[in-house]
Formats: structure tokens, C-alpha cells, sequence
């Protein structure tokens, strides 16, 4: 089952920031408004 993952404002903004670690899990669904990342 999925394991809702719940990241830390500085943590979402430096996924923001970098753009590609941000693009890569949003691809795959992952990570939503950068707050929540179910794995």
C-alpha cells in the first residue's frame, strides 16, 4: 500500500528550488503541491 509522506516546508521549497527533483517525482505522482509525497 502507499505511504502518505508528509515533507517539511524548507524540505517542499529546496524540491521548488532545485526543479528537477521536483519534476521528476511530479511525473510520476508522487509529490502533490509539494507537501505530501506518497511513495
Amino acid at each position: 500500500m502507499s505511504t502518505p509522506v508528509i515533507v517539511g516546508v524548507e524540505g517542499a521549497l529546496g524540491l521548488f528550488e532545485e526543479g528537477e527533483e521536483i519534476t521528476v517525482d511530479s511525473s510520476r505522482g508522487d509529490i502533490y503541491r509539494g507537501h505530501t509525497s506518497v511513495l
